[in-house]
């Protein structure tokens, strides 16, 4: 069940903005309000730019 809630977490963090912004702010309290308690921590060291690397991607596939 975690991992299905980690992949939900990251195809958000990549599509939304403002749950993004809201997880980089504090990424440990996000990850635990999603459910995540074991990977919080390992999900807490994403770097933002990877993740705006990924948006950036999954927006010109779109387009």
């Amino acid at each position: 069940m975690e991992l299905a809630l980690q992949q939900k977490l990251v195809a958000r963090l990549a599509t939304d903005r403002a749950f993004r912004e809201q997880f980089f702010a504090d990424p440990a309290r996000v990850a635990a309000s999603e459910g995540l308690t074991v990977a919080a921590e390992s999900l807490a060291q994403i770097h933002p730019e990877q993740v705006r690397q990924l948006a950036r991607a999954l927006r010109r596939r779109r387009l």
